[in-house]
C-alpha cells in the first residue's frame, strides 16, 4: 500500500492547494519517513519538529533553518516575521507553489493532545492567513486524530499502516539485513514475531548491523518479549480501566478488536488509551481509520494472552 500512499501524498501536493494535511497512524508505522519519501522529493520542503515543550511552530523553524547563529538562543518570533525567509523559497519554487512545511508533533500524554490542535492552528495560519507555506502535520499517534475536531473542510486526512509483507522484505534489502539465499525462513520467522511496523524493524536492522548474524533474530524477539511482558506486568497492578479491553484482545482471533464493545460502549477512556500507546512503551495501537484497537507486535498479542490466562511470562517457550 506504500504505492498507494506515494499516489495520495502526490494527489495533494498537485492538486489540493488549499488543505492542510494530517497524516496519522499507529506510533512506529513510518509516517515521517513516508512522507519525506515523497514530499522530500519536491525542493521547498522543511521538517521541524513541535513538543509540549517547544511548541512554537516559527521557532521550530528558525532553529531548522539555522537562521541564528550557534549556540546562541533565536530572538522571540512569529510566524508573520519569517515572511521574507518564505518570500524568498517561494521565488525559488516552480508555477508560483507555495513552499511545504512537515510539522512533526511529538510528546506523550495529555500535553500532546493540546499541542496537536496548537500545531494544526499554527499551520492554518501559515497558508490562510499569510499564504507563506503550506503544512503537513504528522501525528506521532492515531489518537490525536481524536483531538482535530474544528474546521474539517480545510483539512485532509491520510492513513499510514504498517509494512505489508512485501514491503517489509523490500525494507529489509534496501539495508541489506537478512539477504542471504538461507535467510527467508530467518525474514519469515521474524515478521511472524515481531510483526512488520516500521519502527520495530528499523530497531532490528540496528542490533543486525552491530551483530549480523542469525542468533541475533532470536536475540531480537526476546527483547521484544521481555519488553511486552514488562509492560504486561505493570498495567496488570496499575491499569484496572484498561484489563475490559486487554480481556477482549486475549480473546480475539487476529489480536484486533473494536474500540467499542458488543454493547456500543467505550471499555477505556481516552487518557487510559494514551497511556497503552504512550512512546517507546507500547502494548496497543489504535487503528483510527476503523475504530479498531490491536496489539503493537504479535509478542505483545502473546503476552497479553499469557497475562489473561496467568501464566508469567517468565514460563514463556524459548
Amino acid at each position: 500500500h506504500r504505492v498507494d500512499l506515494d499516489n495520495e501524498l502526490q494527489a495533494w501536493y498537485k492538486l489540493d492547494p488549499s488543505r492542510t494535511l494530517v497524516v496519522h497512524g499507529p506510533r512506529g508505522s513510518g509516517k515521517t519517513m513516508a512522507v519525506l519519501d515523497t514530499l522530500g522529493r519536491h525542493s521547498g520542503a522543511l521538517l521541524v519538529e513541535l513538543t509540549p515543550e517547544n511548541r512554537n511552530l516559527a521557532c521550530a523553524i528558525v532553529d531548522q533553518l539555522k537562521l541564528t547563529e550557534d549556540n546562541k538562543p533565536h530572538p522571540c518570533v512569529n510566524l508573520k516575521q519569517l515572511r521574507p525567509v518564505f518570500d524568498a523559497a517561494k521565488q525559488r519554487m516552480p508555477n508560483g507553489t507555495l513552499p511545504v512545511v512537515i510539522i512533526e508533533v511529538s510528546g506523550v500524554g495529555d500535553a500532546v493532545v493540546e499541542l496537536a490542535q496548537d500545531a494544526l492552528r499554527q499551520a492554518k495560519r501559515l497558508l490562510f492567513d499569510y499564504e507563506m507555506a503550506r503544512g503537513v502535520l504528522v501525528l506521532c499517534d492515531a489518537t490525536l486524530a481524536f483531538a482535530l475536531n474544528e474546521d474539517e473542510s480545510r483539512r485532509t486526512l491520510l492513513w499510514v499502516d504498517d509494512f505489508t509483507r512485501d514491503e517489509a522484505n523490500a525494507f529489509l534489502d534496501n539495508y541489506g539485513v537478512l539477504i542471504g539465499v538461507n535467510d527467508t525462513a530467518l525474514r519469515t520467522r521474524l515478521f511472524q514475531s515481531v510483526g512488520t511496523r516500521g519502527a520495530t524493524l528499523h530497531e532490528f536492522v540496528a542490533d543486525y548491523r552491530s551483530a549480523p548474524r542469525a542468533s541475533t533474530v532470536a536475540a531480537f524477539e526476546r527483547k521484544v518479549r521481555e519488553g511486552a511482558c514488562e509492560l504486561m506486568l505493570r498495567w496488570k497492578l496499575s491499569a484496572l480501566s484498561a484489563h475490559s479491553l486487554l480481556h477482549r484482545l486475549a480473546n480475539s482471533t487476529h489480536g484486533a478488536v473494536g474500540l467499542l464493545d458488543d454493547s456500543g460502549n467505550a471499555d477505556i477512556g481516552h487518557s487510559e488509551l494514551l497511556q497503552l500507546i504512550k512512546k517507546r512503551r507500547h502494548l496497543v495501537s489504535l487503528m483510527y481509520h476503523n475504530d479498531m484497537v490491536r496489539a503493537y507486535t504479535p509478542m505483545h498479542l502473546s503476552a497479553i494472552r499469557r497475562w489473561h490466562a496467568n501464566v508469567p511470562c517468565e514460563d514463556q517457550d524459548q
